[in-house]
């Protein structure tokens, strides 16, 4: 038996058409999340369950899962917000944070059963932040599903809505456009390579966070770029997918990524990831051959860059089927299944 609890209006629309069972308890209130029927639900129902798993923490759910914690064993995947980067990202809220890390949830973290991470790098930069900090960390990797439709079909219709890019190779960022994802760094590599990348062209999809796009525009104009870049705004299904397909790498010099689900999508595709150390699953993308990684500065992403051009055809044929590999391993739905289980049984979670 699986079940999902949450926060949201039982009339939220995106729980419609849910393949499984979903009680929303909402909608939740202020920004700690606040559900006070969760606590009652938990109590009333957990005995039917084996375990509960907790996504994210710095929530009121959080606080109902730990008051049932004598009832059955609780996990937390933390999904990034350990990170100690997001403290110079956000320092307002993390002097709230860490009023109500002392207060509890530290204590959350320390009587679950095991606290996920998506991978090593995650693990390692959560144990440098907060204190006092006792968790029993396990790697649980995120996942993706396998990229759906007709690739060759997908490529077409990309290409016919922005036939800009027919005859080029293609760079792809593919990220919501706001200073921590680090275009304006590729628009300065890109500056600089200028000379050596006249043959490429640059897609930046994504949507405009406030007017951060105009900034970015005029930047590509006074480098001289304009010509080489389209905008795309949003990408979804087909659009999406063939934006990953017909991209010879894709790159994404982001301040702080946990995950970067659009890196596992390029992956899935077999489409190399150019990525920063700041995007925490670098070291499985990586270690694998499915990319490059460097520092999150203009010099950074100009190695990148370099390190992709000096490639010849065949290294490149060899990362795309390395970068498929990488996904295969670590991020596909059925690898992250069997590693959930293979947790949760671990932790005396029966079958």
């Amino acid at each position: 038996m699986f079940e999902v609890l949450c926060g949201d209006s039982p009339a939220a629309p995106w729980l419609a058409h849910l393949p499984f069972p979903v009680t929303a308890l909402g909608p939740a209130r202020t920004s700690y999340r606040y559900v006070p029927a969760a606590v009652t639900w938990l109590g009333g129902h957990v005995n039917a369950f084996d375990a509960v798993i907790l996504h994210g923490i710095w929530s009121y759910l959080g606080y109902a899962v730990w008051r049932v914690r004598q009832i059955r064993p609780y996990f937390v995947y933390a999904h990034g917000m350990l990170d100690p980067a997001l403290a110079r990202v956000f320092p307002a809220k993390h002097i709230a944070k860490t009023i109500l890390w002392k207060m509890f949830e530290h204590r959350l973290l320390h009587d679950a059963a095991a606290v996920f991470f998506t991978g090593e790098e995650e693990l390692q930069l959560a144990a440098s932040g907060f204190r006092p900090y006792d968790v029993r960390p396990e790697i649980v990797p995120y996942c993706v599903g396998e990229p759906p439709g007709d690739p060759e079909r997908q490529v077409e219709l990309f290409e016919a809505q922005f036939p800009a890019v027919r005859g080029r190779r293609v760079m792809l960022f593919l990220s919501r456009l706001h200073p921590k994802k680090g275009a304006d760094l590729v628009l300065g590599a890109l500056a600089a390579l200028a000379s050596r990348m006249e043959d490429w062209h640059l897609v930046l999809a994504g949507p405009d966070t406030g007017s951060y796009r105009s900034s970015l525009e005029k930047a590509a104009s006074r480098f001289g770029l304009s010509g080489m870049i389209t905008w795309t705004g949003f990408l979804s299904g087909d659009l999406k997918w063939g934006a990953f397909r017909r991209a010879e790498a894709f790159i994404l010099p982001s301040h702080q990524e946990n995950y970067g689900i659009a890196v596992v999508e390029a992956m899935a595709c077999g489409t190399p990831v150019l990525i920063s150390r700041r995007v925490n699953i670098w070291r499985e993308a990586v270690g694998e051959g499915g990319g490059f990684a460097e520092d999150d500065t203009e010099e950074g992403t100009e190695r990148l860059i370099m390190r992709w051009l000096s490639l010849s055809d065949v290294q490149r044929a060899e990362h795309r089927r390395m970068a498929r590999r990488a996904f295969e391993r670590h991020f596909a739905a059925s690898s992250a299944a069997d590693r959930l289980i293979e947790v949760l049984r671990g932790h005396g979670v029966k079958e």
